[in-house]
């Protein structure tokens, strides 16, 4: 039978802790790298994308009763958000591109940890200029935060179908570059 004490050592130990103002900073510092290079991606500018995770800091700072653990998505999410708000009308002008667009093989996975680390090597540059807005919105809301085909429709406020044509143009250029360079996972 347990005592008082250890009922309440363990009620302790299982509570969520909740991170301070300053573990949102030291986060996004931390993280800095990789959430330029996701705003990146998806605005295409170098200058939008620092003010992306600008403003998802600052959000993420407002926000300080977060837990630990949600920290690193949250501060993924708020960036890649962020981006997709500041471009959101080159990438609904891109998706209507893919309005008839079937994909012909379907069932496109979210990326896989060593599909995103392949991304991660391929230079900005390059991805933007070979995929459009509406693609690399995809891509990465499928691949970091692996969102559903719904959720990114939802977010991307397009049609399931074009988000459906974005991953498997996504795929296609993904899975030929890594190809390409010996790098497939």
């Amino acid at each position: 039978m347990s005592t008082f004490w250890e009922v309440e050592r363990q009620s302790e130990l299982l509570k969520p802790v909740l991170v301070t103002t300053a573990e949102v900073e030291d986060q996004f510092d931390t993280e800095s790298v990789f959430l330029h290079w996701l705003a990146e991606v998806i605005t295409g500018d170098r200058l939008l994308a620092e003010s992306c995770v600008t403003d998802a800091r600052n959000i993420a700072s407002r926000r300080a009763g977060l837990f630990v653990e949600w920290l690193t998505q949250w501060a993924r999410a708020a960036t890649i958000q962020c981006a997709i708000d500041r471009t959101h009308k080159e990438i609904l002008a891109a998706a209507y591109e893919y309005k008839d667009f079937r994909c012909s093989h379907g069932g496109h996975a979210p990326l896989s940890a060593e599909e995103v680390s392949a991304l991660q090597g391929i230079p900005i540059h390059e991805i933007t200029t070979t995929l459009d807005p509406f693609v690399r919105a995809v891509m990465i809301l499928r691949g970091i935060p692996h969102c559903a085909i719904q959720d990114c429709a939802l977010r991307l406020r397009t049609t399931r179908l074009a988000v459906c044509a974005g991953c498997c143009v996504a795929a296609q250029w993904l899975q030929g570059r890594c190809a390409r360079d010996g790098m497939c996972p």
